[in-house]
């Protein structure tokens, strides 16, 4: 099953991920990380956030003024009511999605979670104060 995606947030357009229909969500995830390398260097595939891109019943599609405007990287309001309930990754994709989708729709809406940045991050552009070695030429 084709499945159009796309990341909230981040500027690009939407982007197909083949996957069967009997696969888990979780699984998806794993196909979303591998046809984004680049994107989703630092993020694990388990923490990717997938919301349904149904508006009304209705899937929303390609060329919806939210989905354009958020090939910018922007999160239209529209969007941001489809971010209510994420979808269950033990759920199966045939299940969730049904049969094969309708041509030019957004089946997935992917959130990156924030990135905490580790220690390492955090302490790199410190600057590194010298140690004092003696007290006495304190006065000088």
């Amino acid at each position: 099953m084709k499945l159009f995606c796309a990341i909230v947030g981040e500027a690009g357009g939407a982007f197909d991920v083949n996957i069967d229909a009997g696969a888990s969500v979780s699984a998806l995830k794993e196909a979303i990380k591998e046809k984004k390398p680049n994107d989703l260097k630092d993020v694990d595939a388990n923490t990717l956030q997938l919301f349904l891109a149904k508006q009304n019943s209705a899937w929303l599609p390609s060329n919806d003024i939210a989905v354009i405007s958020m090939r910018s990287g922007s999160i239209p309001k529209e969007i941001e009511d489809l971010l209510c309930e994420e979808i269950d990754p033990a759920d199966d994709i045939g299940d969730v999605f049904g049969s094969d989708p309708p041509k030019k729709v957004i089946r997935v809406l992917v959130v990156i979670p924030p990135q905490v940045p580790s220690q390492d991050d955090v302490l790199a552009p410190a600057v590194q104060i010298p140690a004092l070695n003696s007290l006495d030429n304190w006065d000088q």
